[in-house]
């Protein structure tokens, strides 16, 4: 490039790209973490199936717990951003709500969030 005065202009540095774990990184590593732990405590069925978790894992349940716990599915279907509701009549199931007791009932967290740290 030249500059107004005709000579050259300086040339500029670049800053060193840096590799910066996205989302999806950071929360793979989380389920890895949290499989390993699983596996550790002797819970194979469950580290297996943390260990193929993705963020779109995680999306749907999120959708179908909200809807399941009474969010309007209008309301989720903005929030998942669908365009028709009949795709987010996916999320709904036909069985009524459990009590929460059977879902987390003598279950405590295997993993924590610091794992996201490391």
């Amino acid at each position: 490039m030249k500059s107004s005065e005709g000579g050259r202009e300086p040339a500029r540095h670049k800053s060193p790209q840096r590799s910066l774990p996205t989302l999806y990184d950071q929360i793979k590593a989380f389920f890895t973490t949290c499989a390993q732990e699983l596996l550790k405590e002797g819970d194979q069925k469950g580290a297996a199936r943390l260990a193929k978790a993705s963020t779109h894992w995680l999306r749907h349940t999120h959708a179908s717990h909200a809807i399941a716990g009474g969010m309007p599915i209008e309301v989720a279907q903005q929030n998942l951003g669908h365009a028709s509701l009949a795709t987010t009549t996916v999320y709904v199931k036909t069985e009524g709500p459990k009590p929460a007791i059977l879902h987390f009932g003598g279950l405590r967290p295997v993993c924590s969030s610091t794992a996201l740290l490391r």
